[in-house]
């Protein structure tokens, strides 16, 4: 990879990385449209709900739960490919790209188990909606935004190494 192709991916990466603060606040406040005290059965109501207005509280939350979800995976797989783990050209695999992040120290075993857990939640949302419950979207929604600073600084400390 020439020193402009790594500079342009650098670029995304930390494009991805400025905006995970603006998005984190979109989620909190689609979060606490539908409860306040983010309460689990408030929000399973919401999703379940029949009011066009309670579902589409609730479909703020899952879109921007999706956005910085997709931002996380894509800075990851960046990351990667700065690092000579994966071609450009390579398919994309959530479960691989993080564990191969996990075997090369970037994160955990927690933190790794949980972007994957995410990522079957927003897999779910994509392809097989019906399937998922409330109780899904709720956990994974406050997990993400439990994890989601030290998520953002391990990340955004490893694409700068790369610097």
């Amino acid at each position: 990879m020439n020193a402009r192709d790594r500079e342009v991916l650098q670029e995304k990466a930390e494009a991805r990385l400025r905006r995970l603060g603006p998005e984190r606040r979109a989620l909190e406040a689609a979060v606490f449209a539908v409860s306040a005290d983010v309460d689990l059965q408030e929000f399973v109501d919401a999703f379940n709900s029949a009011s066009d207005e309670r579902l589409n509280q609730s479909r703020a939350v899952e879109r921007n739960f999706e956005i910085i979800h997709n931002y996380l995976l894509e800075i990851i797989r960046i990351g990667l490919e700065l690092q000579g783990e994966l071609q450009h050209s390579d398919r994309a695999n959530a479960p691989r790209d993080v564990r191969t992040i996990q075997r090369l120290g970037v994160v955990d075993r927690r933190n790794a188990d949980l972007l994957i857990k995410l990522h079957e939640v927003r897999s779910g949302l994509q392809h097989w909606y019906p399937d998922i419950v409330g109780t899904e979207v709720h956990s994974a929604v406050t997990d993400l935004l439990a994890s989601l600073g030290y998520l953002e600084r391990i990340l955004g400390a490893w694409i700068n190494e790369m610097t």
